[in-house]
């Protein structure tokens, strides 16, 4: 039985995930209210990797200390809803290479989170990076190789 007033989190076995990358985690209040409160209802871990932290923390980390504490108190907030940070990129080569059988064009960062999503189960990966404009179906036949049939990308 869950204590009074204490969150509960998606259990990573068997949640749903989506992944986000460096260009979706920004303070966007609907993305903010997602991570926080809708996923963890309905069942889904919200997952993301250190490259997107310290993609996202290289967007603010020379503006004012304001914005630095802000960004940082943010993903605390994010990690105490239950978002599951990826501590390592290992094995995803044949994720990568099949990104590049499937001839996605796109850079090498945003080809490893790409890769980082498939090889965690993610069913999306939540961007608003204009180098994922591809067709669905090119991601659904790219995810039907690791078992994700209806993986997608979501834009924000």
């Amino acid at each position: 039985m869950a204590r009074r007033g204490k969150k509960q989190h998606p259990s990573p076995t068997n949640a749903r995930r989506w992944y986000y990358d460096a260009c979706a985690l920004k303070k966007d209040p609907k993305i903010h209210a997602q991570i926080i409160n809708d996923n963890p209802k309905q069942n889904i871990m919200s997952v993301t990797s250190h490259l997107a932290l310290g993609e996202a923390l290289g967007n603010v980390l020379f503006k004012k200390k304001e914005q630095v504490d802000a960004f940082t108190g943010l993903i605390q907030s994010y990690c105490e809803a239950g978002l599951l940070v990826v501590k390592d990129n290992d094995s995803i080569e044949e994720h990568l290479l099949k990104i590049k059988e499937h001839r996605f064009e796109m850079n090498f960062s945003d080809s490893v989170h790409l890769a980082t999503a498939l090889k965690n189960g993610c069913e999306q990966l939540h961007t608003s990076d204009g180098d994922f404009d591809y067709e669905p179906a090119k991601y659904r036949a790219l995810g039907a190789e690791f078992g994700l049939s209806n993986f997608c990308i979501k834009k924000v």
